[in-house]
């Protein structure tokens, strides 16, 4: 559990090779995103949450490498896919800011705001490069340090910061339907691809699983997995 300046962890996450560092990023990120920056109500909380799973996947691939962000992509994408699935793609509660007006508070917060809240900023990021978007980071956390914000503070500081220092501000906007990502309903307009071969991997032997035909290389592949890999085959099959 995150705290201001102490972080609050189960030592079951110190594993030797390193597969529950996710959870020990998502907690530290929470010191910039969640505390020195905060959500001002619970209809905001998917900017926490979600900024938080952004950048937990983006400091994976800093410290493991391309495949293992890439895998943990993949794994939220799932995640939100399984989500809305079984919402439907017209409940509310599928917006990334809900109207909580009669509503449990603890409605807000499910997977959507999570993985859906992340997959917004990973759509940001390569439409305004690496370099300009963890400088509008940068300046965002400086601006609203010690405040409580909602997803209005949030956009226009983006848009603000776009229209600012980018050339082709124009173009990059014209890319964002910040009305269908905050209040749209459903699935994001925008969905990534992972055609990378350690998801496929994964794919294929879910569905040699699935069709419970013998196989005798599939527990040597299998053996063979990442810890990562055999997380997301037992979360999909």
């Amino acid at each position: 559990m995150e705290n201001p300046s102490l972080t609050f962890a189960n030592p079951m996450l110190i594993v030797g090779d390193g597969s529950m560092s996710f959870v020990l990023l998502h907690e530290l990120v929470h010191s910039w995103t969640g505390n020195l920056v905060t959500h001002e109500s619970f209809e905001h909380i998917w900017i926490t949450e979600g900024f938080t799973v952004f950048l937990q996947v983006f400091l994976t691939g800093k410290l493991f490498g391309k495949v293992h962000e890439k895998l943990e992509a993949f794994e939220k994408y799932s995640y939100q896919y399984e989500a809305i699935k079984a919402m439907g793609s017209t409940n509310p509660l599928t917006k990334l800011v809900i109207d909580l007006d009669g509503l449990d508070p603890q409605k807000s917060l499910g997977t959507v705001q999570y993985c859906k809240g992340a997959q917004f900023f990973q759509f940001i990021l390569p439409l305004m490069g690496e370099k300009s978007f963890l400088e509008w980071v940068r300046l965002y956390l400086a601006t609203f340090m010690y405040k409580s914000i909602g997803t209005d503070s949030l956009k226009s500081s983006l848009v603000d910061y776009i229209q600012r220092r980018m050339d082709n501000a124009t173009k990059v906007l014209g890319e964002i339907d910040f009305d269908k990502w905050f209040y749209g309903t459903g699935f994001p307009p925008y969905s990534p691809t992972f055609d990378f071969p350690q998801v496929n991997e994964v794919k294929k032997m879910m569905q040699i699983f699935l069709k419970k035909e013998d196989n005798p290389q599939f527990i040597k592949k299998y053996a063979d997995f990442s810890s990562k890999q055999k997380m997301l085959f037992f979360e999909n099959v």
